[in-house]
């Protein structure tokens, strides 16, 4: 590989990044949470939106870590990634919720033939790339009755409107269902008695 050509990649990319924070208002990690060292030194966490308040709360058994999938998609590295993230939280004393989501599935991609055996294997390859189920719970969206009942809680309460303002004027009924589904997820922990709420994600679900 030329070398000009990787050194103008990894400039591209870096700026890249640089243009994400700026753009989101992305916070930088404080380098005082020595377990995350090794993520925030290599810059695979690019930054943060008010961890530092709720990761006070991870010794108390009070603090809630949300990351989901989609049923439809493949584990790939960068999921990897984020599960050695939310798997180190985790050790700290926070309590990991893995949504899978099956019903964003259906509403925005190709449906999958049969959901609990596609579910079963997604969760073993969870398992194969470091994920501890022990201390995890991992629930599918459509047999989640607590979930289910938050996002209609939301739709009632929520106007077309809103969603508009937010992802533009294009946006269709499948995709403001499909984000509902998983603003639930988010206030699920609450319901469990959960104080605070981290929802870990890949750079490009932002």
């Amino acid at each position: 590989m030329n070398g000009n050509n990787t050194m103008k990649k990894k400039i591209y990319l870096e700026k890249d990044y640089n243009k994400i924070k700026r753009e989101y208002n992305l916070q930088k990690v404080s380098s005082k949470l020595n377990y995350l060292d090794k993520f925030i030194k290599n810059g695979l966490i690019i930054g943060h939106w008010n961890f530092d308040k709720a990761i006070n709360n991870i010794k108390t058994k009070d603090l809630a870590i949300v990351t989901g999938f989609s049923l439809s998609g493949k584990l790939h590295l960068s999921n990897k990634l984020v599960i050695d993230v939310v798997n180190c939280l985790s050790k700290q004393g926070a309590k990991l919720l893995i949504p899978i989501s099956d019903t964003e599935t259906i509403l925005t991609r190709k449906p999958q033939k049969n959901i609990n055996d596609d579910f079963n294997i997604f969760v073993k390859e969870l398992v194969r790339i470091g994920l501890d189920t022990k201390k995890t719970e991992v629930y599918l969206h459509s047999s989640n009755k607590k979930v289910q009942y938050l996002l209609l809680k939301l739709l009632k309460s929520l106007k077309i409107s809103d969603f508009k303002q937010v992802y533009g004027e294009d946006i269709d009924l499948p995709t403001i269902f499909a984000i509902s589904n998983m603003m639930a997820d988010v206030f699920y922990p609450f319901e469990n008695g959960y104080k605070k709420v981290v929802v870990v994600l890949g750079v490009d679900e932002i």
